[in-house]
């Protein structure tokens, strides 16, 4: 339901699918990365503790979603530079 309440936002904000729509796309990736790692940093807190939480590498996953987003990053930045330079 949120997908589909975003994509009818972006849709609203720019529908022509411009640099608006790409920016606030890249963005919303990059706040799904941020919370994905974040997620993969709570379960290895808990694992510490927690027997049916372990088994799972939670540093090479949060490694990972850090990889991404940094390359993100980058999209990201250069979205907003077409976007919102004039």
């Amino acid at each position: 339901m949120a997908e589909k309440a975003a994509r009818l936002k972006l849709l609203a904000d720019d529908p022509a699918g411009g640099p608006l729509r790409r920016l606030e796309s890249v963005e919303a990736v990059a706040v799904g990365i941020e919370g994905k790692r974040a997620l993969w940093q709570a379960l290895a807190a808990v694992a510490e503790g927690e027997a049916k939480y372990q088994g799972h590498d939670y540093d090479a996953l949060v490694r990972r979603a850090a990889d991404q987003r940094e390359r993100v990053e980058r999209l990201r930045l250069e979205a907003a530079r077409e976007a919102l330079v004039l």
